[in-house]
């Protein structure tokens, strides 16, 4: 799994995997385990076995990529040694040792005692991590966790000799855990790999993907806090994605084959099933994701849940009723999944209740193009002329004014006829209501009166019916003649109202 950069960062860093020019240093987290309580130690990673993939794939008897003297192995111990060792050279007495006779040594053929020459001194660990790193190219290293003596050199190394990291390639292959590196320390890296096992399959996938052989298609399993990888977030449904919707009933497999409109009856139940829904690494989300079914009512422009369905392998299903009383009306079904906002859509046609018939088209929208970012502008400045007597001609540039774009509200056609049996009923029960006033003698106070009483009432009543409060259930969705009804009965109640209350001021 790649972890940082993401693939298009890392293939900027990484134009080319190491070649036989370059070379490369491994350090390597040696932690021991032992399968008995009397059974000998053994290392998780042996020290050179990175080293020994690499030769096995690419060395001389493989493509002949690298040869053995251009790769050095050492232990994370070594590579701690370096550090406590200061950012200050590492000495190291390189004069060989002057051999020097003793006494009781065999003589030579000329007489003189044999010189036995004293035996040379190992170069300390640093001093030949030092010389290594020197002329590196490559820096590979091969993580564990934390739980050793020297697991944190990596940490250190980072922290304390980031000059040996800027110009070279730093490569981390994570063998268990990822997240032992900050946010700080991951920045320094060329490329950070996770692995999660240590076995011999991740190190040849590592080497591998050292080289450029593997696709980087795996997901962590884990959060890494460093690299701001939340495993919730990560798994919630891609807001890059239309959700297929379709449905799924046998009958109409052969019009979906030829995307054309199919008919139905009303009463029939039209199974709709989602498409699988990816989450942002690519996989289907999590069983129990919850899917909202919405149906919009093209007529009267509303739109309600119609259920909330958790996934099952990344997909939604849906029984979907088609009843007596939408019949006449023209509804649009999609589905919503977190981010997820864009399905393809199911539009259903009811034909009225003569032939109790309906039609289902199926509609898949067109995903917003990307936007570009606008290239940027660079002023250039203009240079200063010297003062001189002579008039300098300027140029005037004409400026062409736009004037402001006039604020617009955009009305669908099913909202502008729902407008309009709106005031159409307010108008019918106010002009009602004047009538009445007028024929009753009434006042000017109270001829005007009258109307009002009726268009509040008529929009009292509307509202109320609107926000669904209780007892509108029974009308269902409101339509265009719905709502008619509803604004008129509402300005005969205002009207009633308003009758009772002055008949009651004249009684006293």
């Amino acid at each position: 799994t790649l972890i940082a950069p993401d693939p298009n960062e890392l293939a900027e860093r990484l134009l080319a995997p190491p070649n036989s020019n370059e070379n490369i240093v491994v350090f390597t987290d040696i932690l021991s385990f032992q399968q008995c309580t009397d059974c000998p130690p053994q290392s998780l990673i042996d020290l050179s076995a990175i080293e020994d993939q690499m030769l096995t794939l690419y060395g001389p008897q493989a493509s002949a990529q690298l040869q053995p003297d251009q790769i050095s192995s050492y232990s994370f111990a070594d590579l701690q040694a370096f550090v406590d060792a200061g950012p200050e050279p590492i000495i190291y007495n390189t004069v060989p040792i002057t051999p020097t006779a003793v006494p009781d040594s065999t003589a030579t053929p000329e007489g003189r005692p044999t010189a036995t020459p004293l035996p040379t001194a190992t170069p300390p660990p640093a001093f030949l991590v030092q010389e290594d790193l020197r002329d590196a190219d490559w820096i590979i290293i091969g993580m564990l966790d934390q739980s050793g003596e020297h697991s944190q050199a990596l940490n250190n190394f980072l922290a304390k000799r980031p000059d040996l990291v800027r110009e070279r390639r730093v490569v981390v292959f994570a063998f268990n855990a990822p997240y032992y590196l900050d946010s700080t320390e991951i920045t320094q890296l060329t490329a950070l790999f996770g692995l999660y096992s240590h076995n011999e399959a991740a190190i040849d996938a590592a080497v591998r993907a050292l080289f450029q052989e593997l696709l980087f298609s795996g997901a962590s399993p884990v959060d890494i806090a460093g690299a701001s990888y939340d495993l919730f977030l990560q798994t919630q449904p891609s807001p890059n994605q239309i959700i297929d919707l379709i449905p799924e009933n046998q009958e109409v497999e052969d019009s979906l084959a030829v995307d054309e409109p199919f008919a139905v009856s009303v009463g029939d139940t039209l199974r709709l099933k989602t498409g699988i829904i990816v989450d942002h690494n690519g996989n289907p989300v999590p069983d129990g994701t919850v899917v909202r079914f919405n149906q919009r009512d093209r007529v009267a422009g509303l739109e309600n849940i119609i259920d909330e369905v958790p996934t099952v392998g990344g997909v939604a299903q849906l029984d979907y009723v088609l009843e007596s009383r939408t019949e006449g009306g023209q509804f649009r079904i999609v589905a919503e999944a977190g981010a997820a906002t864009i399905s393809v859509e199911i539009d259903i046609m009811v034909a009225d209740s003569d032939t109790g018939s309906a039609q289902i088209s199926i509609i898949t929208p067109t995903p917003l193009p990307t936007p570009t970012e606008l290239p940027t502008v660079t002023l250039t400045p203009i240079p200063t002329l010297p003062a001189t007597d002579t008039p300098i001609s300027t140029s005037t540039s004409t400026v062409v004014e736009t004037s402001p774009q006039e604020p617009s509200v955009r009305i669908e056609l099913s909202e502008f006829w729902l407008l309009t049996a709106v005031f159409s009923g307010l108008f019918f029960s106010s002009w009602a209501a004047l009538s009445l006033s007028r024929q009753q003698g009434a006042t000017l106070a109270q001829q005007i009166g009258w109307p009002l009483w009726a268009i509040v009432g008529g929009l009292l009543l509307y509202i109320y019916f609107v926000m669904r409060l209780p007892g509108t259930a029974v009308l269902g969705e409101i339509q265009t003649g719905t709502s008619f009804l509803i604004t008129l009965a509402g300005g005969i109640v205002g009207l009633l109202i308003y009758w009772l209350r002055q008949k009651s001021k004249h009684s006293n």
